[in-house]
């Protein structure tokens, strides 16, 4: 028999099994209190240790959703479909300035929707070529059968040497013997002559049921359709109904047809128990990767291989390949990054985690995607149950092009650089600002970081002390650097005024004003993302007027005129020097020495940091965060919540504590700031939460 479409019930069918599988399913402005999940993002950080921490696994174990750029290089590696794809489907979530925090919103109707459509783009592309997927002999076979036109049937049909000639409306008629059941390309080789303009139409019939139709060419071509044919004698019919015959003006509207061909490419041979044997092995393996651990409940695979089965017998077995699939994929095993030893975990008790569930933290962490096969090798082998072994394994995966990849979009969610391209500049003030600009700023910064990282010993001080840079010539042109090549490359500028990321223009042009430079938003990302400080909003009471440019003013005395209020000095003094520092960069990222004909003076006195007293400029500020406990302990929080998915609380004071000693000990290589983040307690083990 024919197969069917799948009717408008499957989704219901779809999720209930998915649901059967898937049951894992003020006075002070500088405040230092530990932070609830729903506090802002730059929550301040936790009250100091004065005795020795003795805290020994995290403060909660939430389980984690996949981020869409997550999905999507899980979804690469596991079927190998195309990059992208999920984030053409799932909208971005960011929480606390990285898009895996636990803390974004419920899943609703519409992510369900979304995944449910990315699961079904994903399965289609997937099973587009079954026997790659159900790779067992004797299941598939490629059809091709060819049958030539001259040796047809016709009503007023002239059979020619190598053709069928239609020299007035009628037809030619082929029959064909089709051994299996199956989905079947129907086409006609077919060349026609024109008259008053027009070229001759034709019908393709099959047993008397139009298929296709179309007007021919003066070419030959392959005209046709798909269409669902079961086994047995078939019969093809070429129509042609619209002759035309000018004799005066040579002109003969006429029809030929070559040859029929009725083909299939892998089509299923196979008997259907044949089929649900291999569906099995090959449902086992898949399972295992799609869910990141071998399968431990006894009725997973037989509730697959069922609906298979039962899929199969209605829509044939390469549906039943794809339905199976998007169940797969709309697990909550697969969606989120489930750790069955939390699950099993009494409530607040700290577990272990075992060699599976510390793969996919490791890979996620590292590599942004699943475990490949030789990372599940090692957990199942044990290789990661010892500190010694799981540090081993993290450094070799440092080394990996991947984890760049990784290290490059931490940087890129730390600095908000995903909004760039939404910066936008007066272009009467600053006519050599283009839309292009902010592209060519991410792709600096970007470069900036993968070098630092590559081959300069991954150094945090040198990501914001390095006078260098990383530009093509257009770039350096636009900043006025001498000395660049055309491509991207190195350019050294000038170090008495540079603080490497911190004086690019990703930094410098995002957070300033259309019209000029912004020390507000420049100074609140100094104390909140590399401080930890909290800076409290203000009173929504209060009536705040922010003060129009003044030409005859630079921003500095503008700014000295709003902190003139006592209400408002209470949190600009604090915020507003380390943003000060940066005043020789304008709105675009250009350095300057003055502004509307002024001296610019980049001189502060810094408060609130364990680096207070006078500084002047982005360069001495760049060089005092070097050396700043404080930045070392920041950095290493941001690190802790790109690595767990989530704010630090109180119980995790200690890990975030020793990760920035291993970091400082290690003259703030990067790496080990990571690694000590992986061979922490917190990393290793879990709370319950039932």
């Amino acid at each position: 028999m024919s197969r069917l479409s799948p009717s408008p019930a499957l989704p219901r069918l779809l999720l209930s099994l998915v649901c059967l599988l898937g049951s894992a399913c003020g006075s002070s402005p500088l405040k230092v209190e530990s932070p609830s999940p729903e506090t802002d993002d730059t929550a301040a950080p936790p009250p100091p240790v004065d005795e020795e921490c003795a805290v020994d696994g995290p403060a909660r174990s939430p389980m984690r959703r996949l981020t869409p750029a997550e999905l999507d290089r899980t979804l690469t590696d596991l079927l190998g479909t195309t990059p992208g794809l999920a984030a053409t489907i799932m909208p971005p979530e960011a929480v606390g300035g990285f898009s895996n925090n636990v803390d974004v919103r419920p899943v609703g109707a519409d992510t369900v929707d979304a995944y449910a459509r990315l699961a079904t783009a994903a399965a289609a592309e997937y099973t587009a070529d079954p026997e790659a997927v159900l790779a067992c002999d004797g299941l598939f076979d490629d059809i091709d059968l060819t049958v030539e036109a001259e040796t047809g049937t016709t009503d007023t049909g002239t059979p020619q040497s190598t053709d069928m000639g239609l020299f007035s409306e009628g037809y030619v008629e082929v029959g064909v013997t089709l051994d299996h059941d199956g989905d079947y390309m129907v086409e006609a080789l077919l060349r026609g002559t024109a008259c008053e303009s027009s070229y001759a139409d034709w019908a393709l019939l099959v047993d008397g049921t139009l298929v296709a139709s179309g007007i021919s060419e003066a070419d030959w071509t392959w005209e046709g359709a798909e269409v669902p044919l079961t086994a047995g004698d078939h019969a093809v019919r070429v129509v042609f109904g619209d002759d035309c015959y000018l004799e005066e003006l040579g002109q003969d509207r006429n029809l030929f047809v070559d040859a029929v061909r009725v083909h299939a490419d892998s089509l299923p041979v196979g008997d259907p128990g044949d089929f649900s044997t291999c569906a099995s092995g090959w449902l086992a393996d898949f399972v295992t990767r799609a869910w990141r651990r071998p399968l431990e409940d006894p009725e997973d695979l037989p509730r697959l291989l069922d609906f298979y089965d039962a899929m199969a017998e209605t829509w044939g077995p390469v549906d039943a390949m794809r339905l199976v699939v998007e169940v797969v994929l709309q697990s909550p095993r697969f969606l989120y990054r489930v750790e069955d030893s939390v699950l099993e975990a009494a409530a607040d008790e700290v577990v272990v985690l075992d060699g599976y569930e510390l793969a996919s933290r490791l890979s996620y962490f590292l590599w942004g995607t699943m475990p490949d096969a030789e990372l599940m090798a090692a957990a199942a082998a044990g290789e990661l149950d010892t500190v010694e072994g799981l540090e081993a394994y993290a450094a070799q995966m440092l080394e990996d092009p991947r984890a760049t990849e990784v290290v490059e979009l931490f940087f890129e969610e730390w600095m908000d650089l995903d909004h760039i391209d939404e910066v936008e500049k007066d272009p009467t003030v600053y006519p050599d600002w283009t839309d292009d600009r902010p592209e060519s700023f991410r792709e600096e910064t970007m470069r900036f970081v993968r070098t630092v990282w590559e081959d300069e010993g991954a150094r945090f001080d040198t990501l914001i002390t390095a006078s260098w840079t990383i530009a093509d010539g257009e770039l350096a042109a636009f900043y006025g650097y001498e000395g660049a090549e055309a491509d991207w490359g190195r350019v050294e500028r000038d170090p008495s005024a540079h603080a490497g990321l911190l004086t690019q223009g990703a930094f410098l042009a995002s957070r300033a004003r259309s019209y000029g430079s912004s020390p507000i938003h420049r100074g609140m990302f100094i104390r909140g993302s590399m401080l930890c400080h909290v800076i409290p909003a203000p009173d929504p009471s209060l009536e705040i007027e922010i003060p129009d440019p003044d030409p005859d003013a630079t921003t500095r005395e503008t700014l000295e005129q709003h902190r003139a209020d006592p209400v408002c000095a209470a949190c600009h003094d604090l915020i507003d020097p380390p943003g000060l520092t940066f005043e020789h960069f304008d709105g675009i990222g250009r350095y300057r020495t003055e502004e509307n004909g002024l001296p610019v003076d980049a001189s502060v006195d810094m408060i609130g940091t364990d680096f207070d007293g006078f500084l002047y400029g982005a360069a001495e500020l760049g060089q005092a965060m070097s050396r700043s406990t404080l930045v070392r302990e920041c950095f290493a929080r941001q690190w802790f919540r790109f690595a767990h998915g989530r704010r630090e609380a109180t119980g995790d004071v200690c890990e975030i504590q020793a990760s920035a000693d291993a970091f400082a000990a290690d003259d703030l290589d990067m790496k080990s700031l990571i690694l000590a983040t992986i061979t922490s307690p917190a990393f290793r083990s879990a709370v319950g939460s039932l």
